[in-house]
């Protein structure tokens, strides 16, 4: 298993016990891991056998946008599902 790294993703959510914290967007920023087998990428060296790092990053931004979150640990749940 391989690892890819995402650093410092800068995204928009809402985040925060009380109510009034959650009103209001908040940038935070993650550094995400993901575990991927990458030797056939490796073997052909080929854009369509890896992960489109772009993808995930805008994938990541949709969902925390969608969403609220009291926990930073139910929305770090919520990116690693």
């Amino acid at each position: 298993m391989d690892t890819i790294f995402l650093s410092e993703v800068k995204v928009q959510t809402k985040l925060g016990v009380p109510d009034w914290e959650r009103m209001v967007e908040q940038t935070i920023i993650l550094d995400i891991e993901i575990g991927y087998d990458l030797s056939l990428a490796c073997k052909s060296d080929d854009v369509h056998d890896t992960i489109d790092y772009g993808l995930v990053v805008n994938r990541v931004r949709e969902t925390l946008k969608e969403n609220s979150f009291k926990l930073v640990e139910a929305l770090a749940e919520h990116v690693c599902q």
